[in-house]
């Protein structure tokens, strides 16, 4: 979780979805699907498809 936050907070798309994923699915942390979409937003912004695709499944719902 550590090393994730760190890259993240550097803009790394990767670590930025990875942390969404651990927050939307309560691995390591709580779960908190509104930090996950929050990182999921960042990881989309910084060219990560897979954070848009997890970012827009949350916002539908889903």
């Amino acid at each position: 979780m550590q090393w994730y936050r760190k890259a993240a907070e550097q803009e790394y798309a990767d670590a930025q979805n990875n942390l969404g994923v651990m927050y939307e699915q309560g691995q390591g942390v709580l779960q908190d699907l509104a930090l996950a979409q929050e990182w999921y937003g960042k990881a989309c912004q910084n060219g990560d498809q897979d954070g848009c695709d997890n970012y827009q499944r949350l916002k539908a719902g889903y």
